[in-house]
């Protein structure tokens, strides 16, 4: 009899142990969307999360994180963002730094460095001997303080440009005036000399035409005199005829004029 009761109480602690270890693994064991994550089947997890996210109906802030989390390893950068902040609504503190910081990855990948350096002192904030989050708060930084350098240069280059840009201009148009103002004076004095070739010609013809008149004036003057002599023998030729003829027949007494 002792025997068999040893036996008996033996089988039922081993039953018992059994027992106890499939209710411990159903306890800890990892959901699948868990399982699928850690096994690199992002879209699988996505699903999963996303499915019991739509299926709770109000907020949870750890599906909410791992609905994120595995939309932001499939490079869903806006749907893990607005799934992230609404895992903003928990009080575990540990949730939020590591929130804060995925927040602060997906503004790296967005070129927000701003945005990025806040959420990374928030991290911070929550968790301060997170060694990750300090560390990209700083890396974030300097990148921040080399951009506003790299500007300061870049603005000085184009100043330098522009005031360059504005010299050259400014000689540019000093120049052209110059060309101007020479071509004004180059055109004035052909003017001038194209009055004084016009006057000289004028004063030529002046005086070409005044000989003319004198010469005319001579000419016509001679001819006159001419003209008067002949008229005058004419007019004594015919007086003499004339008195010859009336004294006809009659004897006269040459003049010693005549």
């Amino acid at each position: 009899m002792k025997i068999k009761n040893k036996e008996n109480i033996v089988k039922n602690l081993f039953k018992l142990a059994i027992i106890i270890l499939i209710f411990i693994n159903v306890i800890f064991a990892e959901d699948p969307g868990t399982a699928a994550y850690k096994g690199g089947k992002y879209k699988k997890a996505y699903n999963y999360y996303k499915y019991k996210l739509d299926k709770e109906r109000k907020d949870n802030s750890i599906l909410s994180y791992n609905t994120a989390a595995a939309a932001q390893k499939l490079g869903q950068l806006e749907e893990a963002e607005n799934n992230y902040l609404q895992s903003l609504n928990s009080e575990d503190e540990d949730l939020l730094s590591k929130t804060e910081y995925n927040l602060g990855q997906i503004s790296l990948k967005k070129k927000d460095l701003q945005q990025a350096l806040a959420h990374f002192k928030k991290s911070i904030q929550y968790n301060p001997n997170d060694f990750d989050n300090k560390v990209m708060y700083e890396t974030v930084r300097k990148l921040i303080e080399k951009q506003k350098q790299q500007n300061k240069k870049q603005q000085k280059q184009k100043d330098q440009k522009q005031d360059q840009q504005q010299n050259k201009k400014q000689k540019s148009d000093s120049n052209n005036e110059s060309q101007k103002d020479k071509s004004k004076n180059k055109e004035q004095e052909n003017r001038e000399k194209q009055q004084s070739k016009g006057s000289e010609k004028f004063n030529e013809n002046e005086d070409k035409k005044k000989m003319q008149e004198m010469k005319i004036k001579s000419i016509t003057k001679e001819q006159a005199k001419n003209i008067l002599d002949a008229v005058k023998e004419r007019e004594l030729k015919s007086i003499k005829k004339l008195i010859r003829h009336k004294m006809k027949g009659k004897k006269i007494k040459k003049s010693k004029d005549w």
